[in-house]
């Protein structure tokens, strides 16, 4: 999101989804471990290893949840839209 305080307006993209969450449970640990993952390499790429020490230092206090996506809906300002024309 990006306020801009001269046009008295943000600039933002939002999205809402509608389905069924669970909780993974201990006995899908291969599924804990690749959501984790997917997250270590997506937002800290260049710390793999670091991210991996992470992982197992905070293994036992990890929740994942799954949503299984039956439909969503999102919205976005004018503005951004007009710049990504």
């Amino acid at each position: 999101d990006r306020v801009i305080p001269r046009a008295f307006a943000t600039d933002y993209r939002s999205a809402i989804l509608f389905g069924r969450a669970r909780l993974v449970p201990d006995e899908e640990a291969g599924l804990k471990r690749e959501a984790l993952e997917a997250l270590n390499r997506k937002y800290a790429p260049d710390y793999y290893e670091e991210g991996q020490e992470e992982i197992r230092k905070d293994w036992d206090n990890v929740q994942i949840v799954e949503i299984r996506i039956d439909h969503m809906t999102g919205k976005e300002a004018l503005k951004a839209v007009r710049e990504m024309e």
